[in-house]
């Protein structure tokens, strides 16, 4: 994705809980950031094939998807995004697996908004060109 170099990083939020969503919304546009968010693969998939993102926030379980399929898919529909993934099943294999898949980073729920907010910056705070 080529972004300008005074744009804020877009980020899209991926999470099946309307709730969760919400507020991780709210976070990451509170600290400046250009945010858009899904509840399904399905949702998710529309907002990529309308729009370029720098990073995609993930949760692993959501009602039409669930893993590999959601990691593949983002790298295939935005292959210069990073991914975040969000999980209550972060042990030490599972993020290694994950890893391999291309993810550059997971959260173990539950998690602080800190955490969020400095994996969000540490991931979109790459060159303004990928």
């Amino acid at each position: 994705m080529i972004r300008r170099p005074h744009s804020p990083p877009r980020v899209l939020v991926v999470d099946g809980s309307e709730d969760v969503r919400q507020i991780l919304r709210q976070v990451l546009l509170d600290e400046g950031f250009d945010v858009s968010a899904a509840g399904s693969a399905a949702e998710a998939q529309a907002l990529m094939g309308l729009a370029g993102f720098d990073l995609v926030v993930l949760e692993l379980m959501l009602p039409d998807a669930r893993g590999p399929e959601l990691v593949a898919g983002v790298h295939e529909m935005q292959p210069g995004a990073a991914v975040l993934v969000l999980s209550a099943y972060a042990g030490c294999l599972e993020q290694r697996r994950l890893a391999e898949l291309g993810v550059a980073r997971v959260l173990g729920k539950p998690f602080k908004a800190e955490t969020l907010i400095e994996s969000v910056r540490a991931l979109s705070a790459g060159p303004a060109i990928r």
